[in-house]
């Protein structure tokens, strides 16, 4: 091996080592943070010295100054706090972790970015010794984005398998870890496993331990899975033959003619004639019992050996999912900065608890869990997590609690539950907004029972929030997070504690892609139906059919349930199944299914088997098809959908209208008027072209006084504004609007570089409907708002 490549070996090994050590001081030193008595304190002290001191010698094997000069400089100051010689205070743990926070960015970026972040390390390195030796802090060093405002899409659980390295890493040897750990002995391993050795000979310091690409392990166990096709296809030969031996038993049938044949043998006997028929009909009576008999061997033999291949592959398929499951720690280590962040960025106080990170699931699922998760942790801190001043009012602890806690209920199942002890989720405020968006009558707000009310939630368009922010207040989030946890094949449910928080239980399969399912037919064609959400199968006589409030429904233990058509929800033409079975008398299939405590009775063609499905996904291309999850391949080659459930109890709910394109989708939108209020030029231009471009109609003023103005003079349909203005201000206009009974309705959008927790609390004390920040202007995120508000 030449220099260069070692060195890219070497370059390799250390980032797969610096990740991990960067992911310990950030749950570490939050951690350190929260701990309550001086024993944890000290102990996680330790392992937070010698994590940065482990960085900084890995640091210093590849040659890289600066991550080992600011890690140097974190070791000392670390040090003299271990030493006593310097105390904890927040500003000294905003320091380390923005110096951590530093680190991970010079390591993320191009070589072209590192001189800049360079000379920000070098200063972060400099006031850490300054500190160190007792000088008053000076100045923060500006550092990278928070977490909790733009980046938390961007914080890695794992790479994704195709961007994953396809050599094998090699080891760089660390400082020895200490020996115990403060919160949970299952951290201790996976610390230890980061000291690993590769393809140098060198003896591993870990034998029963070996790091190998995800991308390796995601391989093999598609190919695995692969093989459910291959138990599929022995077990439709095996059908097949079993058929051939039945169609072999001929006795029944040469019953019917053995009169027949006596009468012709006796002829035979005494006359001689038909002697050539009779023989060759003796001869294929014992060629068919021969046959047969041999036939029951092969049968026998192949049962014997379809048994034992799907034993061999579900043993393969339960050993290659054993690998890649990860436990929850592996997701959990970045939450506890993350809520840290959120919570300082709006001026409130939270800890974040976490349990049960032990447990572990498909590796696939925790990826896919992680976008809801960030949104659910989000919410918790900005819409349940009070205020502290309001917090001391409730006779509460100023700093509020967040508890992620996972519990394995079944083999096959864990449960996942977030809780916080905030001011718990406003019903009144919840049903109201889904009365303004129409999603109940008015007439009804005041009879829906609390589950449902709280399920309001996840529509589309649907959040409590008071005002639009980066952060929250779209009412998109909980809808994809509902949307997400069922793809994985989980279910969300809510409870609710007025002023002492609310509880978000997530249920989720242990392993993902293969499920049991049956096999439907309907107009001709085949689908899968998961088993998890067949409650039974029966048949019901086309009379027992009722109708009541229009819609026709059967009984199913005293309980009246809707019937849906499945050959109808999907647009499939009538089979000839129902053409020919239409009396009063005639028998139907029907599948009871449920979803979110949903049931429908749906009518099918016919029945085939239960059997194991292998799910695959649309693909990139289609990433969303109505009532299908996925698809899968049967044995005979046969590519089947698998319907997605609540879907299909959707469709049936709603109606006929659901299968018909809405009429107002297909109408041309009549033109929106917008007015912007900018004093800035380029700004006013900029709001102007992107809204036009749009299809608004858009009319501008350059100050608060002028825009009043044109509002009282015509009719627009929101208001875009800045804050900063001559004359009238942006807080001043959105105030003059809420305090106008014509105008009082009209959504006011403020577009602004003030970016604090005052500034954006004195425009929802105005009557702002949205806060949008300059600094982080995304045009497609105005659109979206104004879509939604005008």
């Amino acid at each position: 091996m030449d220099i260069a490549e070692l060195e890219k070996k070497l370059m390799e090994a250390f980032r797969t080592e610096s990740a991990e050590r960067l992911e310990s001081l950030f749950t570490n030193l939050t951690e350190l943070e929260n701990a309550e008595n001086e024993d944890d304190r000290q102990k996680i002290l330790e392992i937070v010295f010698r994590e940065a001191h482990s960085l900084k010698g890995a640091a210093r094997s590849v040659n890289i100054g600066p991550v080992e000069h600011l890690c140097h400089s974190m070791e000392d100051l670390l040090g003299a706090i271990r030493n006593k010689s310097l105390d904890f205070s927040p500003q000294l743990f905003d320091l380390l972790n923005q110096s951590t926070a530093m680190v991970e960015k010079f390591l993320s970026v191009n070589d072209a970015a590192h001189p800049a972040i360079s000379e920000k390390m070098a200063k972060l390195a400099s006031l850490l010794e300054s500190i160190r030796d007792g000088e008053k802090p000076g100045t923060a060093v500006s550092g990278p984005e928070p977490v909790s405002s733009k980046e938390e899409a961007k914080i890695p659980i794992d790479t994704k398998p195709e961007e994953k390295q396809e050599h094998e890493p090699v080891c760089v040897e660390a400082e020895p870890l200490p020996d115990t750990h403060p919160v949970s002995e299952h951290k201790k391993d996976k610390y230890k496993k980061a000291e690993i050795c590769g393809p140098t000979g060198a003896k591993p310091l870990f034998a029963g331990s070996v790091r190998v690409p995800a991308a390796k392990l995601d391989s093999l166990l598609l190919k695995a899975e692969e093989l459910i096709s291959l138990k599929q296809i022995t077990g439709r030969y095996l059908f097949s033959a079993m058929e051939l031996l039945e169609s072999f038993d001929l006795p029944r049938r040469l019953s019917d003619i053995k009169n027949d044949y006596e009468a012709i043998r006796e002829i035979s006997d005494r006359t001689g004639r038909y002697a050539r028929i009779i023989d060759y009909i003796d001869h294929m009576g014992k060629l068919r019992e021969n046959g047969v008999s041999y036939l029951a061997d092969i049968i026998r033999a192949m049962e014997q050996g379809n048994r034992t291949l799907s034993s061999m592959i579900d043993d393969i398929i339960d050993a290659t999912k054993a690998i890649t499951l990860l436990p929850f720690s592996t997701l959990f280590a970045i939450f506890p900065r993350m809520v840290r962040e959120i919570s300082r960025d709006l001026g409130k106080s939270a800890q974040l608890k976490i349990s049960g990170g032990e447990i572990e699931i498909d590796k696939r699922i925790l990826e896919g869990i992680k976008d809801p998760m960030i949104h659910l942790l989000r919410n918790a801190v900005d819409h349940g997590i009070e205020n502290p001043e309001i917090r001391k009012q409730r006779k509460k602890r100023a700093t509020g609690t967040i508890t992620i806690n996972v519990a394995q209920t079944e083999t096959n199942r864990v449960e996942l539950t977030i809780e916080e002890d905030g001011g718990g989720i406003d019903t009144k405020r919840l049903i109201a907004k889904a009365v303004k968006a129409g999603i109940i009558d008015p007439k009804d707000a005041d009879l829906i029972p609390l589950p449902e009310a709280l399920a309001l939630i996840f529509h589309s368009g649907i959040s409590t929030s008071a005002l639009i922010t980066e952060i929250s207040g779209r009412g998109l989030g909980m809808a994809i997070v509902k949307e997400n946890i069922e793809n994985l094949g989980g279910k969300i449910s809510i409870e609710n504690f007025p002023d002492h928080g609310t509880r978000f239980v997530i249920r989720l399969p242990v392993t993902k892609a293969t499920f049991r399912g049956i096999l439907i037919r309907t107009a001709g064609r085949s689908f899968i139906m998961p088993n998890a959400n067949v409650d039974r199968i029966l048949r019901i006589r086309r009379d027992a059919i009722e109708t009541i409030e229009n819609r026709p429904v059967t009984r199913v233990n005293d309980q009246a349930l809707a019937i849906g058509y499945l050959h109808s929800i999907l647009g499939l033409p009538v089979p000839n199944i129902h053409e020919t079975h239409a009396g009063p008398q005639a028998l139907l299939t029907v599948v009871v299914v449920e979803h979110d405590d949903r049931r429908i009775a749906l009518v099918v063609d016919e029945i085939i088997h239960e059997m194991e499905v292998l799910v695959k996904n649309l693909g990139r291309q289609i990433e969303r098809i109505p009532y299908v999850a996925g698809a899968t391949v049967l044995g005979s080659g046969e590519v089947v959908p698998v319907l997605n459930t609540g879907d299909i109890i959707n469709a049936a709910a709603s109606g006929p209208s659901t299968l018909r394109v809405p009429e107002e989708a297909m109408e041309e939108q009549e033109e929106k008027s917008v007015i912007v209020v900018e004093d800035s030029f380029t700004a006013r231009t900029l709001l102007k072209n992107i809204l036009e471009a749009s299809g608004y109609e858009v009319k501008t003023a350059v100050n608060g006084e002028e825009g009043y103005a044109l509002l009282k003079s015509r009719h627009f349909d929101a208001v875009v504004s800045d804050i900063e203005m001559p004359k009238m201000n942006g807080f001043e206009l959105t105030k003059r609007i809420r305090a106008d009974e014509t105008l009082a309705d009209k959504p006011v959008i403020l577009v602004t570089t003030l970016d604090s927790r005052e500034d954006r609390e004195r425009g929802m004390e105005a009557g702002a409907d949205a806060y949008i920040v300059k600094s982080s202007f995304d045009q497609s995120n105005l659109l979206d708002i104004l879509g939604r508000l005008a």
